[in-house]
């Protein structure tokens, strides 16, 4: 790419960010998620079967934890992982 040539102001919008470097992320188990987002554990379970939560990252066979970047993301801006869904028709 050239230097001169510069990108319109809205072209920020379309950039993809890049991927999180997880070898200094910490994993943090439900009771520290739900501590942190002020959340009980149905609510989180909910969320993410819903896909409106970060995903957990399996452990061992019986552990799962959530990274915790992912989590201080969702506690600063909840509405950015709402999933848009089609809503149903109000059929009675």
């Amino acid at each position: 790419m050239p230097k001169n040539v510069s990108m319109p102001p809205d072209a920020a919008e379309f950039v993809i960010p890049a991927a999180k470097d997880r070898r200094t992320d910490s994993l943090l188990r439900i009771a520290t998620v739900a501590q942190r987002t002020g959340l009980s554990r149905a609510t989180i379970y909910r969320l993410e079967a819903a896909g409106n939560f970060p995903n957990r990252q399996q452990i061992s066979p019986r552990c799962v934890g959530w990274y915790g970047s992912d989590i201080e993301d969702f506690i600063a801006n909840p509405k950015a992982f709402i999933r848009t869904a089609k809503r149903r028709s109000a059929r009675r």
